[in-house]
């Protein structure tokens, strides 16, 4: 029960850290698309933009753990979203 609590918690600490991830490179290729209006970015702009590759591979291991923890997780034979649900498994 512990170990599926700590699963838990760490897919969503994952999915959190995922769509702020997502949300920071969406921010950039909007930036970029600025950028090649002509508009003038700001310094901290430039700098995140300069980050991208950072922030995609970052994502990309984020990705590739919640795709091992759910590797590990289905070992269980226990579907995850129905025991988050409180409905118990098939």
């Amino acid at each position: 029960m512990v170990r599926q609590l700590q699963s838990v918690d760490a897919q969503s600490e994952s999915e959190k850290k995922r769509k702020k991830l997502q949300k920071a490179l969406r921010q950039i290729d909007d930036l970029k698309e600025k950028e090649q209006q002509g508009v003038k970015l700001e310094k901290t702009q430039q700098g995140k933009i300069a980050r991208e590759e950072e922030l995609r591979a970052e994502l990309e291991a984020v990705n590739k753990e919640a795709a091992d923890a759910g590797d590990a997780a289905g070992d269980d034979g226990i579907d995850m979203s129905a025991a988050i649900a409180g409905i118990p498994g098939l």
